[in-house]
């Protein structure tokens, strides 16, 4: 009999077998309760990944870098406390558990200001083939609540059908990203789907599945800080494509050849289920 993993390209805990991949993996009760929830809503929580100490060595390496910004990309490449964050051993740990295979982190954002950002789902930005190995962690650097713009999720929209521009009648390109934003808003609604908000303890990480639809709140209360960081993670055996730029239905995608994995500062390479693959470049 097949297991969980054979029977489909997906991440066993986004597949239909979730309960027998349980089983298969001998999951201790906590975690295979994580993996239900992650299953079931698209995000799981780790309380307490960071300490006081560690958050204070990030804030007093990212905040000369972010000169009224806001926010800052890709800090881990001038803050060891960054880096550190982006490789926690516990994270690690729990992403291995969740898709089976090894994370390459390759992005980070450091955020001083909640983004009020709208619904959107990461996959349009990052994806990989096979589908759904991404997946992204936002740990809060301070206690978030409904004044500081917290987080906000539709639990269970990471089942929706992947929301790719074509799929709502747009053309490719960030000039359409408005339009896609509001379509994706109007996604969720149909299908009756409920926002809720994360509000966080200093230390706690939120991770959440690529296809996950999430966004900011508004900042009630002016000029609060919400300092958190964001670490992207991709997994390997794939290949990493940008759908925003790519035309899935005709097979043409945008792949991202200059990926960086964070723990070892070597270009990311591309495989098919660690298969080699070819590319042939449309221009």
């Amino acid at each position: 009999m097949a297991t969980s993993a054979e029977r489909t390209t997906e991440p066993w805990v986004e597949s239909p077998w979730l309960e027998a991949g349980i089983i298969e993996r001998n999951l201790a009760p906590d975690v295979a309760e994580l993996a239900r929830q992650y299953h079931r809503d698209g995000f799981a929580v780790l309380p307490h990944v960071l300490g006081k100490d560690q958050i204070v060595h990030i804030l007093d390496e990212v905040i000369g870098s972010l000169e009224g910004k806001g926010r800052v990309q890709d800090a881990w490449k001038f803050s060891p406390a960054v880096r550190a964050l982006a490789l926690d051993g516990r994270v690690l740990d729990v992403l291995r558990t969740l898709y089976g295979r090894e994370p390459v982190p390759f992005q980070t954002l450091n955020f001083e200001f909640g983004t009020q950002q709208d619904a959107h789902s990461d996959t349009v930005h990052f994806s990989s083939l096979p589908p759904r190995y991404m997946c992204g962690v936002w740990v809060a650097l301070e206690d978030v609540d409904a004044g500081n713009g917290p987080l906000f999720y539709y639990p269970g929209s990471q089942r929706l059908p992947d929301p790719y521009f074509q799929r709502f009648g747009l053309p490719l390109g960030l000039d359409h990203y408005d339009r896609y934003a509001a379509a994706q808003q109007e996604l969720v609604t149909a299908h009756g789907l409920e926002r809720l908000e994360f509000h966080a303890k200093a230390g706690d990480a939120l991770i959440w599945s690529a296809n996950l639809v999430h966004g900011g709140m508004p900042i009630l209360e002016a000029g609060r800080t919400r300092w958190s960081q964001v670490t992207h993670y991709f997994f390997d055996g794939c290949v990493y494509v940008t759908p925003l730029l790519s035309d899935p239905e005709l097979g043409e995608w945008h792949v991202r050849t200059e990926l960086e994995n964070i723990g070892t500062g070597a270009t990311v390479t591309h495989s098919y289920n660690d298969e080699p693959v070819h590319f042939e470049s449309l221009g």
